[in-house]
């Protein structure tokens, strides 16, 4: 389903959507906002999303929150993160821990896009 939030559009996919190829036929070249809140992403999904996004330069705003990704999910969200110009990522309600977090800041650290 397509949205519109004041001048943000973005798409929110079902879990049964959720392939690399339904990603790469369903992301917009002009596409903003993509939320796949609470959507039991897990891991291979987050990987199939950073293939799918590699190099996308319009996604800023990224919701991944509430998908109880784990630390196994940091190295993928590094790739995401360091292939885009996404400017604002939720990963709030997941279960990355302490010692992703710690992982995920110190391989973002020469980010310049995330505010």
């Amino acid at each position: 389903m397509i949205f519109r939030e004041g001048t943000t559009v973005g798409v929110r996919l079902s879990t049964q959507t959720l392939s690399y190829n339904h990603l790469w036929r369903e992301i917009s070249p002009h596409q903003i906002s993509l939320s796949l809140r609470d959507r039991n992403v897990g891991v291979e999904r987050v990987c199939y999303l950073g293939g799918v996004l590699q190099g996308n330069t319009t996604l800023k705003e990224l919701d991944l929150s509430a998908n109880k990704l784990g630390p196994e999910s940091v190295n993928a969200l590094v790739h995401i993160l360091n292939t885009t110009q996404i400017t604002s990522i939720n990963l709030a309600d997941n279960t990355i821990g302490d010692e992703g977090v710690l992982v995920l800041a110190e391989a973002l650290r020469g980010n310049t896009t995330l505010k």
